[in-house]
């Protein structure tokens, strides 16, 4: 997979040969990313009070509605994004030629990775 500047940003060229590996990274990061999102906020995302008092209470409610709608709902979107261009890097390895098997055989998830050991 070779990257070429463009505009500031960089170019990935798929290939008939690299669209699988390319697809498989966007993906892996995807899983891995989603299963940092579960660890470090889903199960935590709510801040503890730091009193009794009613402020307390109040600013607990805001600061975590901010912790969602500024670090989970983006990384979210973020997760989806890679999903997005995987699936899109799919329908490139079909206009390839690439078998719908292939395709599916080029990443498989770690939780079914774990299942097979």
């Amino acid at each position: 997979m070779s990257t070429q500047p463009a505009g500031g940003s960089d170019v990935i060229r798929v290939t008939p040969e690299n669209v699988l590996q390319a697809r498989a990274v966007l993906l892996t990061e995807a899983e891995s990313f989603q299963r940092f999102i579960a660890d470090n906020f889903l199960h935590r995302a709510a801040i503890g009070l730091c009193g009794g008092d009613p402020i307390s209470r109040d600013a607990q409610e805001l600061f975590t509605k901010k912790i969602r709608e500024n670090v989970v709902t983006p990384a979210h979107q973020y997760v989806q994004r890679l999903l997005d261009l995987a699936d899109q890097l799919a329908a490139t390895a079909r206009t390839f030629g690439i078998a719908e098997q292939r395709i599916a055989d080029s990443f498989r998830p770690r939780t079914d990775q774990a299942s097979r050991a």
